[in-house]
């Protein structure tokens, strides 16, 4: 029957068309996606990445302190002509020492981002000068006046000496007998001892702000640790100075003891800013929990340096009598320094994310002071009013440094 027949056709095309598109659906590949969109895999790829702060809370904090010293002397020596020089320099003995450092810890052993502030202030210190001059005294008349000669070799006149305070300065006249020179100490003419106050601080203050990137690489046994970023770098404080404030033609009068005339006190300010990086090898031993270390750090620093003394007056000697000429230790400049810090210790971990860390080393900061090296007083009257011609030089700080610390990473 025709009814049936057409039944039957129907059924055998639906059959048809039903299982052509299932097999179509089985074997035709996904439409891709449109683009600038990631396909659904990708999607779930992207998703188990952690992101760039991480997924949990890193921070990293660092404290440390300890004292420092120093291990050269601040030169503050001074020549005012062939015949008078003093040799001064500035001892800073006892410096307290602190450390301060945060971070956070990027995820995936990416290393981490850090602020690190070192902190230096003096404690103590102590201050000594020697005036040096070439004359020698042969005799000495009854109301005291003074027959000197020249001698080949700088002889001591005065000696001081300042700490905590308290300032002692000695008088000495270097006596000629028979070719020797003698110091008599018994003799009133020749020596005497004064005593007088002055600072019990002289405030000199150092920071150093470094904002650097670090990241470890190595093995179990041996590994490595490098960081880069820049640095800011700050120093205030005095210096002191003796000089000799008279032309060395006129003998043991004139010298900045402390007492009769005052030290010259060279108030100092630096600061800059610059690149710096830094190498360090570490040790492992106990399965990390003791770390032996050796680490560099250097830091170029582009800096301006300024030294002010107040003013005062030099002693010119014209034949009509002593005349004052004005002079003051002022001079700013602008230069480039280095900054070089050796470190070796060892890191203890306490607990999971608390480790305590003992340390050695020695930081110097190049070009960091600025000091007058020889003054050009007039020699006569007539050049008076353009008042004392002084040269400068800068000086290193440099100090020995002990430290002890702990460390949190959260």
């Amino acid at each position: 029957m025709a009814w049936k027949r057409f039944l039957a056709w129907a059924g055998v095309l639906s059959t048809l068309a039903f299982g052509g598109t299932a097999v179509l659906a089985e074997e035709t590949p996904q439409a891709p996606a449109p683009e600038g969109q990631p396909a659904e895999p990708a999607k779930a790829e992207e998703s188990s990445k952690p992101r760039f702060w991480g997924d949990r809370f890193a921070l990293y904090i660092a404290v440390a302190g300890g004292g420092a010293w120093s291990e050269r002397t601040i030169d503050s020596s001074i020549t005012t002509s062939g015949n008078s020089v003093s040799k001064s320099e500035l001892d800073l003995q006892d410096v307290l020492h602190g450390r301060f450092t945060v971070g956070w810890q990027l995820p995936a052993n990416r290393g981490h981002l850090l602020l690190s502030v070192n902190g230096f202030r003096e404690d103590s210190y102590v201050f000594s000068a020697f005036g040096l001059s070439s004359w020698a005294v042969e005799s000495i008349d009854e109301d005291g006046s003074l027959n000197a000669s020249a001698y080949d070799e700088l002889l001591r006149w005065w000696r001081v000496r300042a700490t905590d305070g308290r300032l002692k300065s000695t008088y000495t006249i270097p006596l000629l007998v028979n070719g020797s020179i003698l110091y008599d100490v018994e003799d009133p003419r020749t020596y005497a001892q004064r005593e007088g106050a002055t600072a019990v601080d002289l405030q000199n203050e150092m920071q150093t702000w470094d904002a650097f990137y670090q990241r470890e690489f190595g093995g179990r046994r041996w590994s490595a640790r490098w960081s880069a970023g820049g640095r800011y770098f700050l120093y205030e404080g005095t210096v002191p100075a003796a000089a000799w404030l008279n032309d060395g033609d006129k003998f043991g009068y004139g010298y900045t003891d402390g007492v009769g005339l005052r030290l010259l006190p060279l108030k100092q300010k630096s600061s800059g800013m610059g690149p710096t990086a830094s190498l360090e090898a570490q040790f492992h031993l106990f399965r990390d929990h003791v770390v032996l270390y050796g680490q560099g750090r250097i830091a170029l620093i582009y800096e301006s340096l300024e030294v002010d003394s107040g003013p005062f007056f030099t002693l010119v000697d014209p034949q009509d009598g002593v005349v004052l000429a004005e002079a003051r230790v002022l001079e700013d400049r602008v230069k480039t320094a280095w900054h070089v810090t050796a470190e070796v210790g060892a890191r203890i971990r306490i607990l999971q994310g608390v480790t305590a860390e003992i340390g050695y080393g020695q930081s110097s900061f190049q070009d960091s002071v600025l000091v007058p090296t020889e003054f050009f007083i007039p020699q006569v009257a007539t050049d008076v009013e353009g008042g004392t011609s002084i040269l400068y030089n800068t000086r290193d700080l440099l100090f020995g440094v002990v430290h002890a610390g702990l460390s949190f990473q959260f």
